[in-house]
């Protein structure tokens, strides 16, 4: 469905070790025959993790990927980042330096206002929504994988939803795993999952 433009989101729920993310991973081979891109995230219960990485590591997988494809796929790309007006600032690239190897020539880099600090979460998240839709634009599937759900904050767990609504040019599949053996954390997802219109549960279980 996803190949053909449509929009999924699918929830996998098991204890540790029932295969969670192997059964994610086999959606490699089918993303690359759809000449489409797999990116993760992964939460970690011990590590501070700043909901802002989370975003942005899929995106430098995604632009590393791009650029390893070579001249062609890098021009389209150029092409269609422009079609969306993303604006590039200094922050911004620093944020996400695989940016660099995509932007064309003459591209103009913003300066940035120290008075503006507040606003960098709301601009970083408005560029992540546009370099998806520039991807979508050119019918280029992505499936972004989510692991170990269960570690992430109300903070993180907003933004990911904000992401998904907000994006309205299909080609994206958002994967998310969970250990259900984490009582508390997966209270939390079922209420987080309620906000969701649609979505598809996938539960294992150890064999």
């Amino acid at each position: 469905k996803v190949t053909h433009g449509e929009q999924q989101l699918v929830f996998i729920q098991g204890p540790s070790g029932s295969g969670k993310s192997a059964l994610v991973h086999e959606l490699k081979q089918q993303v690359v025959l759809a000449r489409g891109y797999f990116v993760e995230s992964k939460f970690d219960q011990l590590q501070q993790q700043q909901v802002v990485d989370i975003m942005l590591q899929p995106l430098r997988h995604l632009l590393k990927q791009v650029y390893f494809e070579g001249e062609q796929t890098i021009r389209q790309m150029q092409k269609a980042l422009q079609r969306v007006d993303l604006m590039i600032t200094e922050g911004f690239l620093k944020l996400l330096p695989e940016l660099k190897f995509i932007l064309s020539k003459g591209t103009v880099i913003m300066a940035e206002d120290a008075d503006h600090t507040l606003q960098q979460q709301v601009y970083v998240f408005s560029s992540i929504q546009k370099i998806l839709r520039a991807f979508a634009n050119e019918s280029r599937p992505i499936i972004w994988f989510v692991d170990d759900l269960q570690w992430a904050d109300q903070n993180s767990l907003d933004m990911i939803e904000r992401l998904y609504e907000q994006h309205e040019n299909g080609y994206f599949l958002l994967v998310t795993t969970a250990r259900d053996e984490e009582k508390n954390a997966i209270e939390n997802l079922i209420d987080w999952q309620r906000t969701f219109p649609y979505f598809n549960m996938v539960k294992l279980q150890l064999l």
